[in-house]
């Protein structure tokens, strides 16, 4: 039996590198959304309702990679419903694949919206702090 010796810190770096190349990001969610609806669109949950499943599965597990907030728990419930659905009611099918999809749409943009306001604030926070300290230098503030 072989014995597998690692450096610690490779197997971190290695470890981390993996993760950020397995992990999704909101434009793969959104991809997948587009290829999910496009079956919608073409029947295809009527026809040949394994392949919708096995998609609608992936994105799921899209979605577990994502680093996402609480807000995306009740999504996955209902995606979860969906899978399991015996799905003999076609049209029901697609409803609930059509208000998963809204949902997912807007966390995302949610999500989107939060991190421009975070750049955007973190962007003010250093441009007055550099504001802040040219001034500063030139002003002694204790004697106003």
């Amino acid at each position: 039996m072989g014995r597998f010796i690692a450096d610690d810190d490779q197997s971190v770096a290695t470890s981390v590198h993996s993760d950020v190349e397995l992990a999704s990001n909101p434009e793969d969610i959104a991809q997948k959304l587009d290829d999910i609806e496009s079956m919608f669109q073409r029947d295809l949950h009527k026809t040949n309702w394994r392949a919708v499943n096995d998609q609608i599965q992936l994105l799921k597990g899209d979605m577990l990679t994502l680093n996402a907030s609480a807000s995306m728990m009740p999504i996955l419930g209902m995606i979860n419903l969906l899978l399991h659905s015996k799905n003999d009611d076609l049209e029901q099918a697609q409803g609930q694949w059509h208000e998963i999809q809204n949902s997912i749409r807007e966390s995302l943009n949610t999500r989107k919206e939060r991190k421009r306001g975070r750049r955007s604030t973190i962007d003010h926070g250093s441009l007055t702090r550099g504001i802040s300290r040219r001034f500063s230098s030139g002003i002694n503030l204790n004697r106003l």
